[in-house]
């Protein structure tokens, strides 16, 4: 039960806390993403597309995550809460599973007291490690991230090793002709947190909120 604290309060809080510490002229882009990803965790309990956004940019808020998770599932255990779920701890799970449940509204002011907790904690925690999950600059217009993008070409392993390019909220999704050639510590020093090869074939580039808009410059350097 102590999952449905975190997934429908906990984390929604944690991307209210988000929102709030971001630069004024990031905040229209950052509430749209944040809105979206916060309430697909509300709702269906899916919480990836939130935590990536923040995993390797903050990654001690995704510990506070841990901890506050683990938590919240102690609390639920020691107030005999009990509800299971099918798919996920989301809203929808909450209200099919409800008849099954013992003590399962108690999940909504359990709910309510551990996104406070969530909503404080994390926005000290990016104040004081002075986290940036959207960048300010202004990806579009910004010359140097245009030839940052080059540079991921080149370290790509070139424009004829490069098929297809395209994004997610935060990496680079390309098809290339050999994932062996690119250059994972290259990718890095340009900013990368990560460098993922699934297939011979197929790179993620974990670049938080950039991912779109280098993704839409190297497209046109291609």
């Amino acid at each position: 039960a102590g999952f449905y604290v975190t997934m429908m309060f906990g984390l929604p809080a944690m991307a209210l806390a988000i929102y709030v510490t971001t630069a004024k002229e990031k905040k229209k882009k950052a509430g749209a993403i944040l809105a979206g990803v916060a309430f697909t965790s509300f709702l269906t309990g899916i919480t990836e597309p939130l935590e990536f956004l923040f995993l390797f940019i903050a990654p001690l808020l995704f510990l506070l995550h841990a901890l506050l998770t683990g938590l919240a599932v102690a609390s639920a255990h020691f107030l005999d809460i009990h509800h299971g779920y099918g798919f996920s701890a989301g809203f929808i799970d909450y209200v099919i599973n409800y008849k099954l449940a013992t003590n399962p509204l108690l999940i909504l002011p359990l709910g309510l007291a551990f996104a406070f907790i969530y909503f404080v904690l994390s926005y000290y925690t990016i104040k004081l490690f002075k986290y940036t999950i959207f960048s300010n600059d202004n990806t579009e217009e910004n010359t140097e991230v245009s030839n940052e993008a080059l540079a991921f070409i080149k370290a790509l392993g070139g424009k004829e090793n490069i098929i297809s390019t395209d994004a997610c909220i935060t990496r680079l999704r390309m098809e290339v002709k050999d994932s062996k050639i690119v250059d994972d510590e290259t990718c890095k020093k340009l900013g990368a947190k990560g460098v993922i090869k699934p297939t011979e074939t197929t790179v993620q580039v974990v670049l938080g909120t950039r991912a779109e808009g280098v993704a839409e410059l190297i497209k046109k350097a291609l």
